[in-house]
């Protein structure tokens, strides 16, 4: 029996032009549904990403969801796809859009493999045509959120871990193989490894030294240019949380 062939694609900086949760945190603050001081720790913790320190992972997500504590799982579910409908959907890249529908043809199956939450996958899921997903689930009790991650982030080795046991208890161990992955960042450099085919999109600094070293195929997906303009307005936009939320912790720190 053939083996069944997966793709597997990232979702933020891959699929999508631009960073979901980062659009969600920003919509929270802007309608003051979240505390300003969650923010400025969220900042931190981006910036102190963006320098490679180690980090908890679920930290940021569960500082998000700090802001839906105590809140309905229906009425979560349905403010996040309004804010998907609203301000990301637009953001699907059409050459993320295309490949999905690619690799379909040629007879692969198509997984998003996402660190984002479920709500906004499953919207992503339907309107491109994945065929199953990994993602980032929230704890629920009594039909409300609390703030807490399940189990780790869908992302870096996790990312994978939970791609590989997705495929083995759908398909069966053995029975499937990991043909193409899909990604734009260098945490997704394990996917991208156990990938019989390597694609990077649009890369960071460190993945596209890291593809050059590997020969991984580079590809192009850039947005059109209302879609860069954005990109670099929420570049600016986190640039600037970042370093209020620096000032912010070195005044505390001179308290």
């Amino acid at each position: 029996m053939d083996k069944v062939r997966i793709a597997a694609f990232d979702l933020d900086g891959t699929v999508l032009d631009g960073e979901s949760p980062f659009i969600l945190t920003r919509r929270l603050l802007l309608h003051h549904d979240m505390k300003v001081r969650t923010g400025l720790r969220m900042g931190v913790w981006g910036l102190k990403y963006r320098m490679r320190l180690p980090q908890r992972e679920s930290t940021p997500r569960e500082l998000l969801f700090s802001a839906f504590a105590g809140m309905p799982v229906e009425e979560v579910d349905a403010h996040i796809l309004r804010v998907y409908n609203k301000h990301i959907a637009k953001r699907v890249r059409p050459g993320a859009r295309a490949e999905v529908a690619s690799v379909k043809e040629q007879g692969m199956v198509p997984i998003l493999a996402s660190a984002s939450f479920k709500p906004m996958t499953d919207a992503v899921v339907e309107e491109l045509g994945f065929e199953g997903q990994v993602s980032t689930v929230m704890e629920e009790r009594g039909g409300v959120y609390t703030s807490r991650v399940v189990g780790e982030p869908v992302q870096g080795m996790e990312k994978l871990r939970q791609l590989q046991g997705y495929c083995d208890g759908r398909f069966g161990v053995g029975n499937w193989v990991l043909e193409r992955a899909y990604s734009d960042h260098y945490s997704d450099i394990p996917m991208l490894q156990a990938a019989q085919h390597a694609v990077v999109t649009d890369p960071d600094g460190v993945l596209k030294k890291v593809a050059r070293v590997h020969g991984w195929e580079v590809v192009d997906w850039d947005p059109s240019k209302r879609f860069k303009r954005s990109k670099r307005r929420d570049e600016r936009q986190a640039a600037k949380a970042q370093k209020q939320a620096i000032e912010a912790a070195s005044s505390a720190s001179g308290e």
